[in-house]
């Protein structure tokens, strides 16, 4: 009867997506709209050619994914409108003319899907807000391929109560009569049918259509499709079976899912559903925590073809896959592309340490004689360095160089530095980064030179330099025994008479100086267990050799306190700005720099303090090919904007794992992709072990990467083996300074 088939009209609806699903406002939509559908008995008398219906609709197609509503006729579909308006005030309805077109000319399957039981028994009486019943869906969605499309229908019409009372009451009578179920049961059956009875219902049909290449592949994915409502599946009530494409009259489906109507069938075969159910059924999604979801499209961000095309290329890293259903893209990065800096994100267990150390072993992997390939590795927790050292292949042993700074054993002198032209009191320059808030303009000039006059005579130690300032003895003969053999060091001398008294001989330091923190510091680091390899002769650790050399530091700095952990950071950072200056003149004589990262686990704690010109500094790293290569696990609560500002616009290399609301939304800002398509709701959801990354080929792309899951048990003994064997080549450096032997210096060039 073509005069019963109603042209209708469709609406598409544009999906903001929330934080969690809303079951109670889309069970008030449906219980609203079905009341609304129904008619009196007088104007379904004598009969009705037609009663009215709505139509829930998903197409899905590779990179696209539209919800829809159609209506049997513009009365009820604007009637449709409001009822979800009021319900979701951010959703966007725009009328369309024509409904998606359907061509069934491609390879296709359908299935629909029918009660298990008798459609008296609920599928579930509700939904907890934490359960999100298109997560299977979307999923499946999300990883459709280019030839790939899926369509579900969900056709609503009311039921009236003289059609479904006599079922209801003998469902209930049965459930009474039955004595050999257990009482609980029987209670939790009575329980739920008397819950749906009392609930506005519908006839629901649903059907689903998969378009793929060829035709088993479309029976597959309608399959995989069907099973996607497997969270409707519970141990007690009822659930939905399969009738699948070769159990089907297909012209006949084919002819009622183009023309949205319902088809001929049983008594027994009709789908009643309440309300409740179909909020869980019909409804507007929410982000899923279970899937990557654009709120926009709802497809995965895929890598761009620049960094595709990387993997190509050789001297890469492999970092990791980028996917799409079941084809998987390795995304490599280019050895020149790790001279960019790098931050990485994400909470504590999200996958950042994983991330850095697979990161690191793949680079470490290509060291070789000529590229010379090292690194610094300051850890906060030791996690990343105890693995590392397991994980190291044999042929880099005789380049590491470690210390358990908690052991108090390796030498770790801040004088000793293996650069001649570092002289000029850089161990004020540590202090001062350590406490310069506390400072007044008389604390670091002093510190500057004391530290410097120590250097020179050779007594660089933090002990005496606590002794000049509380011994004046000390203090005089520190005077006494400065060179004058240039103008610096008689400059020097000048600066440092002002403070001693020229006929009593007393010394008078600023007073707050003596009143600052650095001092107070001072003495607390030399009565602790810190002063033992702080006043050592030597430091165990050759900077300046180690990157051009490419040696393999790692500083396992957990068990410290914070001050230490502060000082041991600035300490290094000081020295590598200084080691900039010998890089910087090997660029230009165009000679071969090696690649040396500093790598900061957990910097956001210290970085705002040890950077005091981050902008300058950071592009200074990159340039002279030692990035920082940094991870942090909180931003707004210890960084300034302008340090988050820097860090997004000096990083060529940025990930991001799962953050915290309050980061997210500042990540997501600095991170802004070209489409503006992935939001901060994406950085606080997404799952651990997979992140955000935007990398230096194509520094405007946000896409998802899955990192390599290390399962890396620390070897206690190797450990040890590594810590032995640096120490014993630091004392042999430290035995011949304490015989007075002389300072050891790398050549600039």
């Amino acid at each position: 009867m073509p005069f019963a088939i109603p042209k209708g009209v469709y609406y598409k609806l544009a999906i903001q997506a929330g934080d969690k699903p809303k079951y109670k406002p889309m069970a008030q939509v449906w219980n609203q709209m079905l009341r609304f559908l129904k008619r009196r008995w007088y104007e379904r008398m004598p009969f009705s050619v037609q009663e009215p219906w709505v139509a829930w609709e998903i197409h899905a197609h590779a990179g696209n994914t539209q919800y829809g509503c159609w209506a049997s006729n513009q009365i009820y579909g604007e009637r449709m409108v409001d009822s979800l308006q009021s319900a979701y005030p951010d959703i966007q309805v725009n009328p369309v003319e024509k409904p998606p077109t359907i061509d069934f000319s491609r390879p296709h399957s359908g299935a629909r899907l029918l009660l298990e039981y008798d459609f008296a028994l609920p599928l579930h009486v509700a939904y907890p807000d934490d359960l999100e019943t298109h997560a299977n869906l979307l999923e499946l969605i999300s990883q459709l391929e280019k030839d790939q499309s899926i369509i579900c229908q969900f056709l609503i019409r009311p039921v009236y109560e003289h059609q479904v009372k006599g079922s209801f009451s003998r469902a209930i009578r049965d459930v009474k009569r039955d004595k050999s179920a257990p009482t609980g049961e029987n209670q939790l059956y009575l329980q739920a049918l008397q819950t749906k009875k009392t609930h506005t219902k519908a006839e629901v049909v649903i059907r689903i259509v998969a378009f793929d290449r060829t035709k088993e592949q479309a029976d597959q994915l309608a399959t995989q499709c069907s099973k996607a409502f497997s969270w409707m599946e519970h141990p007690h009530f009822n659930r939905f079976l399969v009738r699948e494409w070769w159990q089907t009259i297909k012209p006949l489906f084919r002819f009622e899912f183009s023309n949205r109507i319902f088809p001929f069938r049983l008594k027994k075969n009709v789908v009643v559903l309440g309300d409740q159910e179909l909020s869980g059924l019909a409804r507007v999604p929410s982000l899923s925590r279970t899937a990557f979801i654009h709120n926009r499209n709802m497809q995965l961000p895929l890598a761009p073809m620049e960094i595709q095309n990387c993997a190509k290329q050789t001297d890469t890293v492999y970092l990791g896959s980028n996917s799409r259903g079941p084809i998987e893209y390795p995304i490599h990065l280019p050895i020149e592309n790790l001279t960019e800096n790098m931050v990485v994100f994400g909470r504590e267990g999200m996958g950042k340490t994983t991330f850095i150390l697979h990161w690191l072993l793949q680079f470490l992997e290509q060291r070789t004689d000529e590229n010379l390939y090292g690194c610094t590795v300051l850890d906060m927790d030791g996690t990343l360095t105890s693995r590392l050292l397991t994980k190291l292949p044999e042929k880099l042993h005789s380049h590491v160089r470690t210390a358990r700074i908690r052991d108090w054993k390796m030498p770790f002198n801040p004088f000793d530095i293996d650069f001649p032209q570092a002289e000029y009191g850089y161990v004020g320059e540590i202090l001062r980064r350590l406490d310069s808030d506390f400072w007044g303009p008389q604390v670091p000039d002093t510190f500057m030179m004391t530290a410097t006059a120590l250097d020179l005579i050779d007594q660089g130690s933090i002990w005496n330099m606590q002794r000049v300032f509380e011994d004046p003895e000390y203090a005089r003969a520190v005077y006494d025994q400065i060179p004058e053999d240039n103008d610096r060091n008689r400059s020097l001398r000048e600066q440092l008479r002002k403070y001693i008294h020229p006929e009593t001989g007393a010394v008078n330091w600023p007073q707050e100086l003596i009143r600052s923190p650095s001092l107070t510091r001072l003495r607390l680091w030399n009565s602790g267990e810190m002063g033992r390899i702080l006043n050592q002769r030597t430091d165990g650790f050759r900077w300046l050799q180690a990157i051009k050399e490419g040696h393999i530091q790692l500083l396992d700095l957990s068990g410290l306190t914070y001050d230490q952990k502060k000082y041991v950071v600035s300490k290094v950072f000081m020295f590598f700005e200084i080691f900039s200056y010998p890089r910087e003149m090997k660029r230009m004589r165009g000679q071969f720099i090696p690649i040396h990262p500093l790598v900061l686990d957990e910097g956001s704690y210290f970085i705002q303090d040890v950077m005091p010109n981050p902008y300058g500094y950071l592009r200074d790293m990159s340039h002279n090919r030692t990035p920082l290569i940094m991870t942090a696990s909180g931003l707004k609560d210890y960084l300034s904007p302008q340090m988050i500002d820097c860090l997004f616009r000096q990083s060529g290399n940025i990930v991001s794992f799962q953050v915290s609301p309050t980061d997210a939304h500042l990540i997501a800002r600095g991170m802004k992709d070209r489409a503006g398509q992935v939001t901060p709701k994406d950085y606080e959801w997404i799952l651990p072990h997979h992140c955000y990354m935007k990398l230096a080929p194509k520094k405007d792309s946000v896409f998802v990467l899955k990192t390599p899951e290390l399962q890396i048990v620390p070897d206690e003994k190797k450990i040890q083996t590594h810590l032995d064997r640096s120490y014993e080549r630091a004392m042999v450096y430290e035995r011949e300074r304490r015989a007075n032997g002389p300072r050891v210096h790398t050549p600039i060039v």
